[in-house]
C-alpha cells in the first residue's frame, strides 16, 4: 500500500531538486557522488519517499551553498503559522528575521 508523504517531505523533495539543478548538478547521480552516498538512496529524498538525517541534510546544503531553510521553505509555515495566530491576544511579541518574516513568541 502507498502512502502519500507529508507536505514538508514532498516540499523538501521539490525544493532540492530545484535548488540542485541550477548549481551544478545537472543529475541526481551527480549529486549523489558528491554526497558519497548510494545514487538510488539520493533518489528517494527527491521523491519523497524518505528524508535523510541530519548529518546528511547539513552536507546537502553545504554543497548547494543553500540553508536548511532554503530547502525546507520554511517562509511557508512561518506565514501560515502567524496569519492563524494573529487573532491571539494576550502575552505575545512579533520579531522580523534577518529576510524579513516575522515569528511569533509567546511569553
Amino acid at each position: 500500500m502507498h502512502t502519500q508523504a507529508p507536505h514538508v517531505r514532498t516540499t523538501f523533495a521539490k525544493r532540492l531538486k530545484a535548488l540542485r539543478i541550477p548549481r551544478g548538478f545537472s543529475t541526481a547521480r551527480s549529486f549523489a557522488n558528491a554526497l558519497e552516498i548510494d545514487e538510488n538512496r539520493y533518489t528517494r529524498y527527491e521523491r519523497a519517499e524518505v528524508e535523510p538525517d541530519l548529518s546528511l541534510l547539513v552536507k546537502m546544503c553545504s554543497l548547494l551553498e543553500v540553508t536548511p531553510n532554503d530547502l525546507l521553505d520554511t517562509s511557508v509555515g512561518l506565514h501560515l503559522a502567524l496569519a492563524f495566530s494573529r487573532p491571539l491576544l494576550g502575552r505575545r511579541a512579533l520579531i522580523t528575521c534577518r529576510n524579513g518574516t516575522e515569528v511569533l513568541s509567546l511569553k
